[in-house]
């Protein structure tokens, strides 16, 4: 598919055209299905995940601001969706995981003090939660936190200074 065929292919689903929004997906598939196994931990994962990025590709179609292309647009679209899936479930996963490593310990102090974190964590604002999860959680490096939430690196030093003084604030008044 050309540049110019894709870019009416573009305007088109923006008007609202479905089928021009199936013929731009289905020339990018492979792609998307690699990225969707890529990102997922099992085959259901990926296919839910493919699935519910073309219902937002079809409800939001007319967002599009064409900046970029729609392969990088759907790129974007696919990644924060399974973020946000896998920070609820990856969150509360780690967490158990830690908490039934310090019951089994019978160290009551460290299973007061995770308690304490997460409570902490949780009265954060979303942005210093995030940033704190993309690094600490995900292991994401400060340059990949960037190009996930579309932010200068500059922006995520920053937001993670500030999110480690409002925890350390909040811990030392608790």
């Amino acid at each position: 598919m050309e540049i110019n065929e894709e870019k009416q292919l573009v305007k088109e689903w923006k008007k609202g055209n479905k089928e021009a929004l199936s013929t731009l997906f289905k020339k990018y598939l492979n792609k998307f299905s690699s990225l969707a196994a890529y990102l997922s931990n099992s085959k259901e994962d990926a296919e839910d995940l493919l699935s519910e990025t073309f219902i937002i590709l079809l409800e939001k179609g007319s967002k599009f601001r064409e900046k970029s292309s729609f392969f990088t647009y759907v790129y974007s679209i696919m990644t924060k969706l399974n973020l946000k899936k896998r920070r609820s479930k990856y969150y509360k996963i780690k967490l158990m995981q830690k908490l039934e490593k310090k019951i089994k310990s019978d160290d009551n102090t460290e299973v007061e003090k995770i308690f304490k974190l997460r409570e902490i964590v949780e009265k954060l604002p979303p942005l210093y939660k995030e940033i704190l999860f993309l690094r600490y959680n995900q292991d994401l490096k400060e340059s990949e936190i960037s190009e996930i939430l579309k932010i200068p690196v500059g922006t995520v030093k920053s937001r993670l200074s500030k999110a480690k003084k409002v925890l350390i604030k909040f811990w030392n008044k608790k």
